[in-house]
């Protein structure tokens, strides 16, 4: 943890907070470093789903019409 924080645009002093306000500090930087790893794995999730989505999508094409875009693509 940092040794001053910004809030409201004032610089805080951490090691002058009681213990009990520097460990709730500490909890929610954990919490949001937790959050951003969950944003980060949402987002390969999303990435991936949309990936499966295309194929799929590319493989109805073929079937009703006959046009492979994959082969398309790599042309």
């Amino acid at each position: 943890m940092a040794d001053t924080l910004s809030i409201d645009g004032r610089n805080v002093d951490v090691t002058q907070l009681s213990p009990i306000a520097r460990a709730t500090l500490l909890r929610l930087e954990q919490v949001d470093a937790g959050l951003a790893l969950r944003r980060r794995q949402r987002a390969a999730l999303t990435m991936a789903w949309n990936v499966h989505v295309e194929a799929l999508q590319a493989e109805v094409l073929h079937a009703t019409t006959g046009i492979d875009i994959a082969s398309l693509l790599y042309d």
